[in-house]
Formats: structure tokens, C-alpha cells, sequence
């Protein structure tokens, strides 16, 4: 009879993988990105659009790179708390298998 409350390590550990090769990919679609804005902005020159993608160029990577942090460090906490189940439930067992000491 359970409370209702399971938790799944290995499904924990894989979500932490997706999570950190998400992390991954996002910091590399700051620099391809800015190529191809770079490449927008020499097309525009001189038109409003030239100086928005300017902006957005300016602004696109820090913000890439913030979310890429983010999902890494979320990604770590997925694999401790994978971790942190198994540990203690192995504690646990540990603790019931000694014997009594008065």
C-alpha cells in the first residue's frame, strides 16, 4: 500500500540527459544565429530592420547563454535527485541490517 508518491530514478536520469543535451544545443544557436543576423544586417543597411537586427544581435546571445546555464543547472539537479532515492533507500536497508546495539 503505497502513499501515492513514487519516485522513478532511471526516468529521473534521462530527463537530466534531454535536459543538459538541450542545454547543449541552445548555446550552440547563439553563434549560428548571430551569423545569420550579421548576414541580414549587411543586406539592410541603412533601413530601420538593419539597426532592430543590430539590437537583437546584441541581446540574443548573453540570453542564449543565460537559458543554456540554466538548463545545465537544472539538468544537475535532475541527477542528484535521480541520485538521491537510491542512496537513501540503500542507507535505509543499511541501517535496518545491523544488528541492535544497546
Amino acid at each position: 500500500m503505497g502513499n501515492g508518491f513514487e519516485v522513478d530514478p532511471p526516468a529521473l536520469q534521462a530527463a537530466a540527459e534531454r535536459v543538459r543535451t538541450l542545454a547543449t544545443d541552445l548555446a550552440a544557436v547563439g553563434p549560428e544565429v548571430a551569423g545569420a543576423i550579421g548576414n541580414a544586417v549587411v543586406a539592410n543597411l541603412g533601413f530601420q530592420t538593419s539597426a532592430a537586427l543590430s539590437e537583437l544581435d546584441g541581446r540574443l546571445g548573453p540570453v542564449a547563454q543565460q537559458l543554456g546555464e540554466g538548463l545545465a543547472d537544472h539538468a544537475t539537479a535532475l541527477a542528484s535527485n535521480a541520485k538521491t532515492p537510491t542512496a537513501t533507500d540503500s542507507r535505509t536497508a543499511e541501517l535496518f541490517r545491523r544488528p541492535e546495539q544497546s
